[in-house]
């Protein structure tokens, strides 16, 4: 039998980055990146779509690296940075739902504040008493009319 090479630290190295790799190509954002989603010429793709579609000014020029400008774009369109730089769905799905007046899921306290708003006044009026109630025999202030 021949020698055995002994494996130099070059080769274990490039083995281990192989693996990080490919754990990275697993992950979601590992098979975007590898499908080249975030590449320059993609975004700059998506920015043409969403500026025609919906009908918004031209978007500053997309280079390799997010400038001022389009981090500035993007927030004054609402334009979702998961969708534009990953081509991430789920950003563009939000995206759609928020721009045609759905907004996400609200939260309990939106959603608390819309059941009281819908009661009548004498209803809101005993919630208020009750309210008021429960934090005096707690010792909390009492917050202030709304």
């Amino acid at each position: 039998m021949g020698k055995q090479r002994k494996p130099t630290r070059s080769s274990a190295a490039a083995r281990a980055a192989a693996k990080g790799l490919r754990k990275w190509r697993t992950s979601l954002l590992g098979r975007l990146a590898a499908d080249g989603a975030s590449n320059p010429q993609h975004i700059a793709r998506r920015t043409l779509w969403l500026s025609q579609e919906w009908k918004l000014p031209p978007c500053p020029k997309v280079g390799r690296t997010m400038s001022d400008a389009l981090l500035r774009y993007c927030d004054a369109h609402s334009v979702s940075l998961d969708w534009l730089l990953y081509g991430d769905l789920k950003g563009l799905q939000r995206m759609v739902r928020n721009r045609n007046g759905k907004p996400s899921v609200p939260t309990a306290k939106e959603r608390m504040l819309s059941k009281y708003y819908a009661l009548a006044p004498e209803d809101r009026r005993i919630i208020d008493e009750l309210a008021a109630k429960i934090l005096a025999e707690r010792g909390a202030k009492e917050p202030e009319p709304a």
